[in-house]
């Protein structure tokens, strides 16, 4: 149902706050992004349009009405985004009109019976709540000429990743230990875990020494929420067995010959975890990477990225991961534990998107005022933010780092980031590893060509050089920005 409460609200063009800074989602796929200008310079192109001809005056008119109603807009959003992203959500639909004055240079409010005389530019915000998207269109014309210019919010609800190209799924796993015994069992025995599964789009990369790689990614808009349930698995932890089972079982020809390669592999997987073994350059399988994107993710089950539980029966947590999981969005969200690897088993990588981001400036505003409340012990170090970089912001329940044959020692001790939110920023434009030793980073950015000058990403480096700072649980709750784009 369209709610025309708003048909009779002030035309936000009376409003002359800044527009909010946008960003865009993006993963191994770049969009372009066009027409994205600051509602400041609309204004003082304004000033000026009085000068130009009539074309280019209606376009300044109706774009400056478009930039001031999109961020009062964002405005009203950010002060109450359940309202449009909750359940029982409803649509937006008026229409304003207004004149802009050269003299006091600001618009005034006009009337209805005005519309469609000249520099009257009419305004019209929706709010499509299916769809989660704003629209706003202001269109003015002088005389014979005439504009209209468009602009499209980002979605802005959640987005369904359990159907379609399903980011998660429950599988079932059957044991086959049984069929290399002579033994018969019926119905044979069978084990659930939920999964991240391969993405629908993917890319192959090649190593340095000509080892193809193949990394699946799964995109799109809006929040996302992952949840597990008990009703069909024997627990709700979420893993990443992603297709190492399926493809073993593609390489062998018998139940008897399947149970027999599987042994090999995970004879394999343990020979190089203690070192003895080259995980990246091998033929018995291939090494997986698995990205996801989004606005907002957050993992509202426990995420076991470490230990792959397709292969033992029961469900057993020993058979190390093989796996890297990139995570792209601008917040993420590991609502409970978390446990991942040190290595190339269980890799945990963080993203955001090229362009994109929580700009320095931003992030030190926000530290500045938090260092306020806190303790001399725990204010945060100003000099270790970058002003001219971009960050996201991440949110840590327990952590578990699994891998090392000595321990997480003081440099990757877990307790670091245990129970604590960040803002992130990469290493080379690329990719962040959480708790990786250098080695391994090392080999994983030669893999996809990123530049990262330091490899070293244990826990302790990464607070230390600034690549993790400390932020408020307020930070990640209430950072939301809504990036427009101009059609």
């Amino acid at each position: 149902m369209v709610n025309n409460r708003w048909a009779r609200q002030k035309s936000p063009l009376l409003n002359n706050s800044g527009i909010a800074l946008p960003l865009v989602l993006m993963l191994l796929v770049v969009f372009t992004l066009l027409g994205t200008t600051a509602y400041t310079a609309s204004q003082s192109s304004l000033k000026q349009s009085t000068r130009l001809n009539p074309d280019l005056r209606c376009k300044y008119l109706a774009r400056s009405a478009v930039d001031a109603t999109k961020e009062a807009w964002t405005a009203k959003f950010l002060a109450d985004p359940s309202k449009y992203t909750g359940i029982g959500a409803t649509d937006e639909n008026f229409t304003f009109y207004t004149r802009y004055d050269s003299g006091d240079n600001e618009f005034k409010e006009e009337t209805a019976a005005n519309a469609g005389q000249d520099s009257i530019v009419t305004t019209v915000q929706t709010f499509d709540a299916s769809a989660g998207i704003c629209t706003v269109t202001s269109t003015v014309s002088i005389g014979s000429h005439s504009a209209t210019v468009t602009a499209e919010s980002e979605k802005l609800n959640d987005a369904d990743v359990t159907s379609g190209d399903s980011w998660y799924e429950c599988r079932e796993y059957e044991s086959q230990i049984n069929s290399l015994l002579g033994i018969s069992l019926t119905p044979p025995y069978k084990w659930y875990n939920w999964t991240i599964i391969p993405g629908p789009s993917s890319r192959v990369v090649t190593d340095k020494n000509g080892q193809e790689y193949t990394a699946t990614y799964h995109v799109t808009e809006g929040i996302v929420e992952i949840n597990t349930d008990t009703v069909t698995a024997s627990d709700e932890t979420l893993y990443a067995n992603g297709t190492l089972r399926e493809e073993i079982e593609a390489r062998t020809s018998g139940l008897g010959n399947t149970f027999l390669y599987m042994i090999d592999v995970i004879n394999f997987i343990f020979q190089a975890l203690a070192g003895n073994a080259d995980l990246l350059n091998q033929d018995l399988f291939n090494y997986s990477v698995t990205g996801l994107q989004a606005k907002r993710i957050r993992f509202n089950c426990p995420l076991d990225l470490y230990y792959n539980t397709s292969l033992i029966p029961l469900s057993v947590k020993a058979v190390p991961n093989p796996h890297s999981l990139i995570v792209c969005a601008e917040t993420i969200v590991f609502q409970q534990n978390l446990t991942i690897g040190d290595s190339a088993f269980g890799n945990l990588t963080l993203s955001i998107p090229p362009g994109t981001g929580i700009p320095g400036e931003v992030v030190h505003k926000r530290v500045v005022d938090a260092n306020k409340t806190r303790p001399d012990a725990e204010k945060v170090d100003l000099a270790k933010i970058n002003l001219t970089a971009k960050y996201g912001l991440v949110r840590f329940n327990n952590v578990v780092i699994n891998g090392s044959l000595v321990g997480n020692l003081e440099d990757n001790d877990p307790a670091q980031i245990s129970n604590k939110s960040f803002f992130f920023r990469v290493m080379g434009e690329k990719a962040l590893g959480i708790g990786t030793e250098p080695n391994t980073f090392s080999d994983i950015a030669d893999l996809f060509g990123w530049t990262a000058t330091e490899n070293d990403c244990r826990l302790k480096t990464l607070l230390e050089k600034g690549y993790l700072i400390p932020a408020t649980n307020d930070d990640v709750a209430s950072y939301y920005d809504v990036l427009f784009f101009y059609k």
